[in-house]
């Protein structure tokens, strides 16, 4: 089986390694790595990678480059991590449905993915007018003014676009039973810029996409953040005024980190993670 990455969280799976290999851990800084074989051998020598120079400095820097400097190595460190949450019993690969989610854990997720890429939809929004008079040359003056008119709303959301989601990018994957996975994704750990992978493979990649991920939050049915919103607005108008600058700032913080939530949160019956490596699998034709 080949593994097509398009995003790998390398410093969530170095911590992964690092925290449920502390035994494998020990053996490298001891500079006992020749004393093991095969498969073990591998692992031992891509943690001494991880660790350019330890506590006793019997493992050196290798060929002056860490794991985070050498991708070549990215991969396989994918597998020693999750082999090693199979191992600890952390990683549920089961088919799930929305009560089947662990409240916290790791999941390997399958399913038809999608890519959310918040930043083009804010240019897009910024220079709305500039493209509809692109696509649009050969209409009237007038013709434009009315879509100008009727299409104000979404050129005034880019400041909503700019102030709450910046360059935000997202993935979901909903597996077979209908269940999504939500989660953000970091830009500096994708393989290629968004541009790219939608070129590739479009904005609902076809086939089935895996996701390993971390659950991060279980939205319950009856959770309402416009209801918490009101509630908090409700409590603050009715606390006494006159407080410090700080304290009102605070009351400030809170409303629009509520009001942020309200906006950007997953919401019931999707489930938050954080994704750690999005990937297809390439497996060999049975017939050959």
């Amino acid at each position: 089986m080949f593994r097509d990455f398009i995003y790998l969280d390398i410093n969530r799976v170095q911590s992964i390694i690092a925290q449920m290999q502390q035994g494998l851990l020990n053996e490298v800084m001891e500079g006992k790595t020749e004393q093991a074989t095969g498969r073990m051998q591998m692992a031992m020598n891509l943690l001494a990678m991880m660790l350019p120079v330890s506590a006793s400095g019997s493992v050196e820097r290798s060929r002056g480059s860490s794991l985070s400097e050498s991708r070549v190595l990215h991969d396989y460190a994918f597998e020693v991590a999750q082999r090693s949450l199979e191992e600890g019993k952390l990683l549920n690969q089961d088919e799930l449905d929305w009560d089947e989610v662990p409240e916290k854990g790791f999941v390997l997720v399958r399913g038809a993915a999608q890519i959310l890429d918040y930043e083009t939809l804010r240019r897009i929004a910024k220079n709305f007018d500039r493209l509809d008079d692109f696509f649009n040359s050969e209409d009237s003056k007038n013709q434009r003014q009315k879509r100008r008119r009727e299409n104000k709303e979404f050129r005034e959301s880019e400041v909503l676009l700019e102030t709450f989601f910046e360059d935000a990018i997202r993935v979901e994957i909903i597996n077979t039973l209908g269940c999504g996975f939500v989660g953000p994704l970091t830009r500096e750990h994708l393989r290629e810029d968004v541009r790219g992978l939608i070129y590739k493979h479009g904005s609902r990649p076809r086939g089935e996409w895996t996701m390993l991920a971390e659950v991060s939050r279980i939205p319950q049915p009856e959770e309402s953040t416009g209801n918490a919103i009101t509630e908090l607005l409700a409590g603050i108008q009715n606390e006494e005024t006159g407080g410090s600058v700080t304290n009102e700032l605070h009351k400030v913080v809170t409303v629009f980190n509520a009001f942020q939530e309200f906006l950007g949160s997953v919401s019931y019956p999707d489930i938050a993670v954080s994704p750690i490596a999005v990937y297809r699998e390439i497996n060999p034709d049975p017939e050959d």
